[in-house]
């Protein structure tokens, strides 16, 4: 049976979608093959990267850049882990009244996921699926940040201050993590 979908149309917007798959030979630089994939054709796509028998699922919701239209611009990368198993990303539950719709659908489909391998709850939208895992990345890198930091620093004093900034970022952690269990 054929599926009719129509195309969406809006200011900034042209909705057609490309699935695209990559078979790659190295867990390197998927990133910035996806950047350049998504740069490259001006529409919306699901790029599944293969890597042995595992698949990444690659999205980015893209619009026309309003002062050259020859431009794309890309909003954030949303993507899995490599994953053995993609049954939990089922197209014929998605919405299908246009492609802007199920498009939507897909990446908060992949936000869902990621945040569900973080926390347990299946009460998550996809923006806040995507907030929360945005927030507990942010809090990570900078826990990192202040890791690097203590490494570096000679003096015993600031190496405590430091240390009980990284225990308040912890402990930050985990109230993102306990509000997320119980949705933000």
């Amino acid at each position: 049976s054929a599926c009719r979908l129509r195309c969406f149309r809006s200011r900034g917007h042209t909705i057609t979608l490309f699935p695209i798959k990559v078979e790659v030979y190295k867990d390197e630089k998927i990133k910035r093959i996806a950047e350049i994939i998504m740069k490259s054709i001006p529409y919306p796509m699901l790029i599944v990267f293969e890597f042995e028998d595992k698949v990444q699922l690659w999205t980015a919701h893209q619009r026309i850049n309003q002062n050259d239209e020859s431009k794309n611009v890309l909003d954030e990368f949303v993507f899995t882990d490599w994953e053995t198993d993609t049954s939990w990303f089922d197209v014929s539950e998605m919405n299908m009244t246009n492609f802007y719709a199920l498009y939507s659908d897909m990446v908060d489909c992949i936000s869902v996921h990621n945040a569900k391998c973080i926390v347990q709850t299946d009460e998550l939208t996809g923006e806040q699926a995507r907030e929360l895992t945005n927030k507990l990345e942010e809090i990570e890198n900078q826990i990192v940040a202040l890791k690097s930091k203590m490494k570096k620093e000679t003096q015993f004093n600031k190496r405590i201050e430091i240390n009980i900034e990284i225990k308040k970022l912890e402990q930050e952690k985990g109230t993102v993590l306990s509000l997320g269990n119980r949705v933000i």
